[in-house]
């Protein structure tokens, strides 16, 4: 969990007895929901990405065990089917709730004069 205010520090002192994994962004009202806010245009961007690589290489009839031959190693300890299967198990169990994160990420984007 991120969390920002004056207090945090306080709060993390009472809920780590407790095995709560917390980290203190800032003194700051909003600076952890950005900071969440923004990690999540990159993890969802990725995911998207990765479903476009598996339901878009079949229709070229490109094996996407070949697409994946020189994917980075180092990305979360997976390669390949393995990454691939985790990210899009995710979107199928998370999709709705994550369509609806994005769309607030895509309302506070605009609200900042982005064009997202």
């Amino acid at each position: 969990m991120l969390a920002g205010r004056q207090t945090a520090g306080a709060f993390f002192g009472v809920m780590k007895p407790f095995g709560m994994r917390l980290e203190v962004i800032s003194e700051t009202v909003g600076t952890a929901a950005a900071t969440k806010m923004f990690r999540s245009i990159i993890v969802k961007g990725l995911e998207a990405l990765m479903l476009e690589c598996v339901f878009g290489t079949p229709r070229r009839t490109v094996r996407t065990s070949a697409s994946f031959r020189h994917y980075p190693k180092s990305f979360q300890g997976s390669i390949g089917s393995v990454l691939a299967n985790y990210m899009v198990n995710r979107v199928v169990v998370h999709g709705e709730r994550r369509a609806r994160e994005m769309e607030e990420v895509s309302e506070t984007l605009e609200s900042l004069a982005s064009n997202p």
